[in-house]
Protein backbone atom coordinates (compact mmCIF):
# COMPACT_ATOMS: atom_id res chain seq x y z
CA UNK A 1 0.00 0.00 0.00
CA UNK A 2 1.69 3.14 -0.90
CA UNK A 3 1.84 6.25 1.40
CA UNK A 4 0.09 9.28 0.50
CA UNK A 5 2.59 12.18 0.59
CA UNK A 6 2.86 14.95 3.61
CA UNK A 7 2.65 18.63 2.08
CA UNK A 8 3.94 21.84 3.04
CA UNK A 9 1.67 24.55 3.58
CA UNK A 10 1.85 28.11 4.91
CA UNK A 11 -0.50 30.10 6.65
CA UNK A 12 -1.80 33.05 4.73
CA UNK A 13 -4.81 34.19 7.20
CA UNK A 14 -4.61 33.30 11.07
CA UNK A 15 -7.98 35.11 12.14
CA UNK A 16 -9.39 33.28 14.71
CA UNK A 17 -6.35 30.90 15.41
CA UNK A 18 -3.86 33.90 16.81
CA UNK A 19 -2.85 31.69 19.57
CA UNK A 20 -2.46 28.28 17.44
CA UNK A 21 -1.34 29.61 14.01
CA UNK A 22 1.51 32.15 12.72
CA UNK A 23 1.07 34.02 9.42
CA UNK A 24 3.90 33.49 7.24
CA UNK A 25 4.93 30.39 8.81
CA UNK A 26 5.44 26.82 6.68
CA UNK A 27 3.55 24.16 8.80
CA UNK A 28 3.38 20.50 7.34
CA UNK A 29 -0.05 18.79 6.24
CA UNK A 30 -1.05 14.82 6.48
CA UNK A 31 -3.78 13.48 4.55
CA UNK A 32 -6.98 13.15 5.29
CA UNK A 33 -9.91 12.21 2.93
CA UNK A 34 -12.20 12.90 4.94
CA UNK A 35 -11.25 16.55 6.07
CA UNK A 36 -10.52 17.53 2.54
CA UNK A 37 -13.76 16.84 1.72
CA UNK A 38 -14.87 19.24 4.26
CA UNK A 39 -12.75 21.77 2.84
CA UNK A 40 -10.09 21.46 5.50
CA UNK A 41 -6.62 20.25 5.94
CA UNK A 42 -5.40 18.32 8.56
CA UNK A 43 -2.04 20.38 9.89
CA UNK A 44 0.25 19.79 12.70
CA UNK A 45 1.23 22.90 14.83
CA UNK A 46 4.42 23.15 17.07
CA UNK A 47 3.19 21.06 20.00
CA UNK A 48 3.01 17.93 17.07
CA UNK A 49 -0.81 17.47 17.32
CA UNK A 50 -2.40 17.83 14.27
CA UNK A 51 -5.69 19.62 13.48
CA UNK A 52 -8.84 20.44 10.70
CA UNK A 53 -8.48 23.47 9.67
CA UNK A 54 -10.06 25.05 6.78
CA UNK A 55 -8.25 25.34 3.92
CA UNK A 56 -8.81 28.62 3.04
CA UNK A 57 -6.13 29.77 5.29
CA UNK A 58 -2.99 28.21 3.64
CA UNK A 59 -1.04 28.30 0.44
CA UNK A 60 0.25 24.93 -0.86
CA UNK A 61 3.54 25.32 -2.12
CA UNK A 62 6.23 22.96 -3.77
CA UNK A 63 9.70 22.22 -1.87
CA UNK A 64 12.46 23.57 -3.49
CA UNK A 65 14.71 20.96 -5.14
CA UNK A 66 17.75 22.31 -3.92
CA UNK A 67 18.90 24.40 -0.36
CA UNK A 68 21.66 26.07 -1.32
CA UNK A 69 21.68 29.72 -2.49
CA UNK A 70 22.16 30.69 -6.03
CA UNK A 71 25.86 30.83 -6.60
CA UNK A 72 26.75 28.36 -3.62
CA UNK A 73 26.94 25.74 -5.59
CA UNK A 74 29.49 26.75 -8.21
CA UNK A 75 32.13 27.31 -5.72
CA UNK A 76 32.28 23.73 -4.29
CA UNK A 77 34.98 21.66 -4.83
CA UNK A 78 35.01 17.96 -6.27
CA UNK A 79 34.85 16.81 -2.32
CA UNK A 80 31.81 18.96 -1.89
CA UNK A 81 33.15 21.66 0.83
CA UNK A 82 33.30 25.31 -0.27
CA UNK A 83 37.01 26.45 -1.67
CA UNK A 84 37.82 29.61 0.55
CA UNK A 85 39.38 31.94 -0.69
CA UNK A 86 40.10 35.59 0.54
CA UNK A 87 38.10 38.67 0.16
CA UNK A 88 38.14 40.80 -2.55
CA UNK A 89 40.49 44.00 -2.12
CA UNK A 90 38.39 47.56 -1.87
CA UNK A 91 40.56 50.61 -3.82
CA UNK A 92 41.87 53.12 -1.38
CA UNK A 93 41.06 56.13 -2.77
Amino acid sequence: MARAARRLVICIDNSGYEVSLERRKIYLSIPDVRAEKMGQLRVIDESGEDYALPQRIFCHRAAPTTCAPSGVASGLTARGSAALEPPPQQAIE
